[in-house]
């Protein structure tokens, strides 16, 4: 597993001194088999919102980032100063962020 994600899958109650809660087993692992299939690793850090976010940034300012939650990942991308998001429910989730991580990085 991951070094950042093995720190966060053992943050505990309060591990923000805001009273955030740790982060369930079943969106570690979901994370852990995501980030198993990217070519490039991300940056990965919290949120307190639940979610465990992923970056990926270039020199010339494009910007990805993916907020893994249990039911879903939330996309927002920066490319050549254009925002643009889009929300994953799907089973197919592996798949479409693959495919995202890949795109961003080629372009």
């Amino acid at each position: 597993m991951n070094t950042s994600l093995n720190d966060i899958a053992h943050l505990k109650r309060n591990w923000n001194d805001n009273n955030a809660n740790p982060f369930p087993a079943n969106l570690i692992e979901k994370c852990a088999n995501l980030i198993s299939q990217l070519e490039v690793q991300p940056f990965i850090s919290p949120t307190a919102c639940g979610a465990i976010q992923m970056e990926y940034e270039k020199e010339n300012g494009d910007y990805l980032e993916l907020e893994i939650y249990s039911e879903k990942i939330e996309v927002y991308q920066i490319i050549n100063n254009a925002g643009y998001e889009e929300t994953l429910t799907s089973s197919n989730y592996l798949n479409e962020v693959k495919r995202i991580v890949s795109d961003f990085l080629k372009e």
